[in-house]
């Protein structure tokens, strides 16, 4: 089985990844990481759940709470995910692919054959044709590019005085970013010095990051 021609979103967080990849993943053709696969990364039979959720009888869209209020059954419904447990699951402790820039970190062969099987069973097991996923933070276009040699990445840009201002007003930014360097692999140490002297002042240090 194979994974061909993978449709990756990145973009920094709060830059509108997420409603424009969710309206490219409405596709009936592409299968997504999804909340389920992040609870339970060992195990690929979660993706059957988005044939009950959707077939051609009914559909059924999760929504992120982030865009518009919800019903009390989203929290159940099959919805895309970042799924960085998977993530973690599927690359190993290793390679830090939750927080890493991953500059010049390359999968191995036998490794990147791996991921693309699980994927593929993936991909079957929602019943459709075709992968397609978004991250945020550091792109990790190499280390993604060793396993998807013919993955077609699309970059979502934003003003960045509006992503930073978002980032600030962000739960996740609070307990992360704010203070700190986030993200790891790419800052020089004169960077890493600059930033602990800042560690007070978020907007300069979510404008580095």
């Amino acid at each position: 089985m194979s994974v061909s021609k993978p449709i990756v979103f990145v973009s920094v967080g709060r830059s509108g990844s997420t409603i424009i990849s969710e309206i490219v993943f409405r596709h009936e053709s592409l299968a997504w990481p999804s909340n389920y696969q992040d609870y339970f990364p060992s195990l690929p039979w979660v993706n059957y759940l988005r044939r009950l959720f959707e077939n051609k009888f009914w559909r059924f869209y999760g929504q992120k709470p982030q865009l518009n209020r919800v019903h009390a059954f989203n929290k159940v419904l099959f919805k895309p995910a970042e799924a960085y447990n998977y993530w973690k699951y599927l690359t190993g402790t290793d390679v830090g692919f939750s927080r890493g820039f991953l500059l010049d970190v390359k999968s191995k062969e036998e490794d990147a054959r791996r991921i693309r099987f699980a994927l593929s069973k993936l991909v079957a097991n929602q019943g459709r044709k075709r992968l397609a996923f978004r991250i945020t933070g550091p792109a990790r276009i190499g280390y993604l590019s060793s396993i998807f040699p013919d993955a077609v990445f699309v970059n979502v840009v934003r003003n960045p005085v509006a992503t930073i201002h978002s980032l600030l007003r962000s739960e996740f930014w609070e307990n992360r970013g704010k203070h700190q360097l986030w993200w790891q692999g790419v800052y020089t140490v004169e960077e890493q010095r600059w930033a602990a002297r800042n560690a007070d002042k978020p907007e300069l240090l979510a404008a580095l990051q």
